[in-house]
């Protein structure tokens, strides 16, 4: 079977025929992303979106966030956009902008409430952020990463048609590029040769937040718990 070619451009929507087991015809989804497989092969699609954020709000977001003394051991504790700073507003507003470009080009619905999670990862020279990814649970939606600076390093991001060492996109971390994402992708950042500050952020919808207060959050405090209202159809 020859294997279709891609490259990069600002709005991605990658689909790609995989060899599978025959089976009968099924269909679920992983959020607003979906799986199909029929005999022999199924298509499997991921969606993405790549922008820049102003190169003087980059620059107010990593002064503002350096000055609260934030530390990589309490990523998991707070959530930036419950900060009162100009330049989180800015940014809050300015997500919001691409991230309904992503999702109309997408075709994807824009949901009627958008909650969002942030945090500061920080990196000193030879630190690695492992692979990881933000959400499988049902109703997960994208997140988002966003890189204060410029920096000799990429973000690594494993496609889910390959294996993790198989294809891959690699965005370079310059100041103010933005990378959207589907949260169940897996990720990471390797070997870095730098001190590095970047943004980690996760978008949830209304569902989702239900599920988690609803069912886990007794039994599984999470960072979630943090995220707070960014957009409401009904006052927007």
């Amino acid at each position: 079977m020859k294997i279709p070619n891609w490259q990069l451009k600002d709005q991605i929507f990658l689909s790609r025929p995989i060899i599978g087991y025959k089976m009968s015809r099924l269909n679920f989804k992983l959020g607003y992303n979906c799986l199909s497989i029929e005999s022999f092969r199924f298509n499997m699609q991921a969606d993405f979106y790549k922008f820049q954020l102003d190169s003087n709000l980059t620059k107010k977001i990593l002064l503002d966030l350096k000055n609260r003394n934030l530390n990589n051991d309490d990523w998991n504790t707070y959530n930036i956009f419950s900060f009162d700073d100009n330049s989180i507003k800015n940014l809050k507003n300015s997500l919001l902008e691409n991230l309904f470009v992503f999702l109309n080009d997408a075709d994807i619905n824009i949901p009627k409430k958008i909650y969002a999670l942030g945090w500061l990862n920080i990196l000193k020279p030879k630190d690695t952020i492992a692979q990881h990814f933000h959400s499988l649970e049902k109703n997960n939606f994208f997140s988002c990463n966003v890189s204060l600076d410029n920096y000799n390093s990429v973000t690594t991001f494993h496609l889910p048609w390959a294996d993790r060492y198989g294809d891959i996109i690699e965005i370079e971390n310059l100041k103010g590029s933005a990378f959207i994402f589907p949260s169940w992708l897996w990720h990471g950042v390797y070997n870095v040769d730098e001190e590095r500050y970047s943004l980690g952020i996760d978008f949830y919808t209304q569902e989702r937040i239900s599920d988690y207060f609803e069912r886990e959050h007794d039994k599984n405090p999470a960072p979630i718990q943090y995220a707070t209202l960014i957009y409401d159809v009904d006052n927007y």
